[in-house]
């Protein structure tokens, strides 16, 4: 009896490590086993590659040239990483102004904006003479500026204030001024309260105007002119129709007063954390997305004149000179400027 006991448990147990081995299905995310590491050696599953996400932020709207080439930006860089990049756009100053932007990046956010000189003499004040009146006569002036070793060594300077540019060859246009009157000479400026910037490049132009500068957001403008609160702004005539300006202000005046071509900044410390590989896309597809918006530029100006014109407005064509002769005293208001800066400049520009 006792021996029978003993045969019945010995089965019992030998039954219990083969249940697993049934007729049941393993689930099916089950692998098969794999090779067993060599003598010495641990196995290690290869690390997924390293997604960087980036955040751009601007303040323009989707309508204008300057988003569709950030859209060609985001196409090029999406497909040329296979994925490992996401650039997210963000415009309508959705991420706040570029002062905002500028500060998140220099925390180490995964953030990118515009970075014209007129912005960036915070950070290098020389930069900020790229942004004058009448500097420039035409984008080949502007080119050989951006293209200079004088250039790349303020950009380095950038570099060392927590800022890296990722691309100057932006144009971002020629700008012109709307108003609620017309503007013929530099004395009709005198009075009115014209939009710009916040930046001493802007307000010291309309100051020798005689002008009264307000800056405020882009996207106060409309309701500024509409209400009163301002008699006129200014900026590049696809800026000036992509936010409706033309429906509050019926006058176009074609100052030609800045030329101005922009980059694109992202933060030192944030750069230096992501793959060596997705520097240089984002570097060369901004370069890419810059000369879309380049090549697009003079038709998309000459398609906005003609709407404005259908739109009812006035376009009025100005004798430069007198405009010229008012700001002949502007480049030397600027003493945090390096001295003889204006003429290294315009040794650029005639070389």
């Amino acid at each position: 009896m006792k021996k029978a006991i003993a045969i019945v448990l010995t089965l019992a147990m030998l039954a219990l490590p083969l249940a697993g081995c049934g007729d049941s299905q393993a689930p099916a995310s089950s692998a098969a086993p794999s090779a067993a590491a060599a003598p010495g050696e641990s196995r290690q599953e290869p690390a997924p590659a390293k997604k960087t996400v980036i955040k751009v932020g601007y303040e323009n709207a989707t309508d204008e040239l300057l988003h569709k080439a950030c859209e060609a930006w985001k196409e090029y860089v999406e497909r040329e990483s296979g994925g490992e990049i996401e650039m997210q756009l963000f415009p309508n100053s959705q991420l706040g102004n570029k002062k905002d932007l500028y500060e998140q990046a220099q925390m180490g956010a995964n953030v990118v904006t515009m970075g014209d000189g007129s912005f960036l003499m915070d950070f290098v004040p020389d930069m900020g003479i790229t942004c004058g009146p009448y500097l420039f006569d035409s984008k080949e002036d502007a080119f050989k500026v951006m293209e200079s070793d004088w250039w790349t060594e303020k950009s380095k300077e950038l570099e060392e204030k927590g800022l890296f540019l990722l691309t100057s060859n932006w144009i971002y246009g020629v700008r012109q001024t709307i108003s609620k009157k017309p503007v013929k000479t530099p004395e009709d400026f005198k009075g009115m309260k014209i939009r710009c910037p916040d930046n001493l490049i802007y307000t010291r132009f309309f100051e020798l105007m005689g002008a009264t500068p307000t800056p405020m957001p882009l996207g106060d403008v409309y309701t500024s002119l509409q209400q009163g609160v301002i008699d006129g702004a200014e900026n590049p005539l696809p800026v000036i129709y992509g936010n409706k300006q033309y429906e509050v202000a019926k006058y176009i005046s074609l100052t030609n007063h800045m030329l101005l071509f922009t980059g694109w900044v992202a933060g030192s410390d944030f750069i230096g954390t992501i793959p060596a590989e997705h520097k240089q896309i984002l570097i060369e597809g901004g370069n890419y997305a810059g000369t879309v918006n380049n090549d697009l530029l003079d038709q998309k100006v000459a398609d906005t004149t003609k709407k404005l014109e259908e739109a009812g407005v006035t376009i009025i064509e100005v004798d430069t000179a007198p405009f010229r002769e008012k700001v002949a005293s502007y480049y030397e208001m600027f003493p945090e400027w390096s001295d003889g800066l204006y003429d290294k400049i315009q040794g650029i520009i005639n070389s």
